[in-house]
């Protein structure tokens, strides 16, 4: 294996598991702005002071997971088939990237889903487009490349997807420039 592969596939699962967590960031900013209609006035009008409440709710959601934060998303904001799929793609990348083996000999990570395999392993051989082989091991193992252009850029346009259209739907619906959350 080269290196430049290895780096190539370290650089660009870096980038996407970052850009995961500023769509996060945002989902937060729009779930907390939902819920405290009275901030989004200040929030919009000032740039240089962000509202107590807000400083104070974000630090809270920052101690639960994306997968949490995602579901409260679902059930406050009226979001579309593509944006839920959406959400749930970028969900089962960033939770990969984050629970997967890393190793400097390899231009790929090792995942091993936990939970209820069957439907969980199901669910990521869809998202992903997948071949689960014969001799696959027992319980499935994913190999993650971003060195294939195919894998990176699908990960990409979903997180660019996110951020340009269903993000910005949301904020709109609760009345909030998007370029204020971005």
């Amino acid at each position: 294996m080269e290196r430049d592969r290895f780096q190539e596939n370290v650089l660009r699962a870096g980038e996407i598991f970052i850009l995961s967590q500023w769509v996060q960031s945002q989902i937060v900013d729009l779930l907390i702005l939902k819920q405290h209609p009275r901030i989004r006035g200040r929030f919009v009008k000032s740039v240089e002071r962000v509202p107590r409440t807000l400083v104070v709710k974000r630090a809270r959601y920052w101690q639960r997971d994306f997968g949490s934060i995602a579901s409260e998303f679902e059930q406050e904001f009226p979001l579309s088939q593509a944006a839920v799929h959406d959400l749930h793609t970028l969900l089962a990348f960033r939770n990969a990237l984050g629970h997967s083996y890393v190793s400097c000999a390899r231009d790929y990570f090792l995942y091993r889903p936990s939970g209820k395999r069957g439907r969980k392993t199901r669910k990521l051989v869809k998202l992903w487009n997948v071949e689960k082989k014969k001799d696959s091991a027992r319980p499935v193992l994913f190999k993650i490349s971003f060195v294939e252009d195919a894998r990176y850029l699908k990960a990409y346009y979903v997180i660019t997807r996110m951020d340009q259209v269903h993000l910005s739907e949301a904020a709109s619906y609760i009345g909030v420039p998007h370029g204020r959350i971005r």
